[in-house]
């Protein structure tokens, strides 16, 4: 394919720069120069350029690089059909991608590839281009083998293949010490040696001291439990899973080292934990502040409850509430929905009667629709006989066969909709409901532990504390309805409106199950 400069002038261009993330100590183009050298070359040349791409990642492996991807979808739909590069080498280094890129010209869709000191659009040019990539390939190739080479022979002579630890500083090819930062990393494993110290709050203090990482920023939990397990601070690393003896200062002792791992495995065996009735509120208390849960912890025979304080906003934690508080406040809360017993009976039995007398009527309306549907099925069985008789004609079968048919649908469709419910089933749900409701004062005061931990159980989610006292309760259905009308004398509030949710768990207790 050769082009004239008519053609040429007329070429879709796409700007492609790029530098490597392995070339940072090279003298290779920066991403800035590459882009300034070819958008001066595209104005002086005035070369149609509308999409430009840059990036910093490796060529050496495919599919590296999501911008060359795009850059190549745009040439295969078509919108571009020229690359514009400051040097081939910046297009690829491995064999699969050039392989695209030559796929792309021979199909027409690649027209040239330009640099701003050649054009690669004929097909000794495309050659040519091709024997520079190999060359590239295999410089990277060869680049990559020889790093991997000095790599195992820096390790064998106990030298550390990367950046140094935080500890230590890479001075004059070596990794010494850091004498700023050194003090607190053995200050960190003396501490954690001794135990009683959580990693959060040797995290704080190592901040709080002056620790600063590299960045600027605190060293977080899990960046000082991967100091404490390193064996780099003993004078040993590994590399490709193989643990090597370097020959930079030790920080820490054999010993302790060995002390902190110790630790480690006692910190990761199980525990025997109090059993969840010893704290009959823990699991349902919350704090509203912070939202965090609200835990529990024996001291001198008492169970004290406290925030746990897990997103470190809020100050109620400093607070330790005694299970005999947390007794009274949560019997004061809950009378409000301890019901009254003469309301209770008497609502409960107007409401069965009311369901009684529904289900009643609900069973006429079903014999009523079935003996109609029974009757439309005959009337259509007589059409089928005047059919087959060629009393009537086809014509007028299937005109009144099809108003049988709708009507049918009409009267099983309200039947569908109709839900006879078990009245007896009603009864003993609603009944357990009521007395269950009637006794949440004696249960509250009078009951052990179990017995607190299940009622909590089936009256709510959870409950919300601040500053001591009840702030919210999540309850549970169906207690949420009676939390305003546990203490009405007004029968309708109790009954409700059974008509707006027909579903709803205290009438259809069927669908919950």
């Amino acid at each position: 394919m050769n082009l004239t400069d008519h053609d040429q002038k007329n070429n879709k261009y796409v700007m492609y720069c790029r530098k490597s993330t392995d070339e940072s100590n090279k003298q290779v183009q920066s991403l800035a120069t590459q882009w300034r050298m070819l958008t001066d070359f595209v104005k002086d040349n005035d070369l149609d350029c509308s999409y430009f791409f840059q990036e910093a990642k490796s060529a050496m492996d495919e599919n590296n690089r999501p911008d060359f991807n795009k850059m190549v979808e745009l040439i295969t739909e078509g919108k571009v059909d020229s690359i514009l590069v400051s040097h081939l080498d910046r297009l690829s280094r491995n064999r699969v991608e050039i392989g695209r890129l030559i796929q792309l010209y021979q199909k027409g869709k690649l027209r040239e590839i330009r640099t701003p000191y050649r054009r690669y659009n004929t097909s000794y040019d495309i050659f040519s281009m091709d024997f520079e990539f190999m060359v590239s390939a295999q410089y990277s190739d060869r680049l990559s083998m020889r790093v991997k080479e000095g790599n195992q022979s820096k390790v064998l002579k106990g030298e550390f293949p990367g950046v140094a630890k935080i500890g230590y500083l890479n001075r004059d090819r070596k990794i010494v010490p850091d004498p700023l930062t050194a003090p607190f990393i053995k200050y960190a494993f003396e501490i954690f040696s001794q135990g009683g110290v959580s990693l959060r709050i040797l995290s704080e203090t190592l901040y709080d001291r002056g620790l600063r990482t590299r960045n600027g920023k605190k060293l977080h939990v899990s960046g000082v439990e991967r100091v404490l397990k390193a064996p780099f601070y003993v004078g040993k690393f590994y590399f490709n899973g193989v643990l090597y003896k370097g020959s930079h200062t030790p920080l820490v002792s054999e010993e302790l080292f060995c002390k902190v791992q110790e630790m480690f495995k006692d910190r990761s065996k199980p525990r025997p934990s109090f059993h969840f009735e010893t704290f009959p509120y823990r699991g349902y208390l919350k704090c509203e502040v912070c939202g965090c849960a609200i835990t529990a912890t024996r001291k001198k025979d008492h169970n004290y409850y406290f925030c746990t304080n897990r997103r470190n906003r809020c100050d109620q934690h400093k607070t330790y509430m005694r299970e005999e508080y947390i007794d009274v406040v949560i019997n004061k809360f809950f009378e409000h929905i301890s019901f009254d017993k003469e309301m209770a009976d008497k609502s409960l039995e107007i409401y069965v009667s009311k369901l009684q007398s529904e289900v009643s009527v609900a069973e006429d309306n079903e014999k009523k629709i079935k003996n109609q549907v029974s009757l439309l099925t005959e009337k259509k069985e007589i059409l089928v006989d005047l059919l087959l008789n060629k009393n009537i004609d086809k014509k007028l079968y299937e005109s009144r066969a099809s108003k049988i048919d709708t009507e049918i649908k009409e009267l099983e469709r309200g039947l569908i909709r109709k839900n006879i419910e078990n009245v007896e089933s009603v009864r003993n749900y609603v009944g357990t409901i009521k007395n269950t409701g009637i006794s949440i004062k004696e249960m509250l005061e009078c009951g052990d532990t179990e017995v607190r931990k299940d009622l909590l159980s089936s009256l709510c989610w959870n409950l919300s504390i601040r500053d001591g006292e009840i702030a919210s309760v999540q309850y549970k259905m169906p207690w949420k309805l009676f939390e305003n009308v546990s203490k009405s004398r007004e029968i309708d509030k109790w009954l409700g409106d059974r008509d707006s949710n027909p579903n709803r768990r205290d009438q259809n207790p069927q669908s919950y199950r």
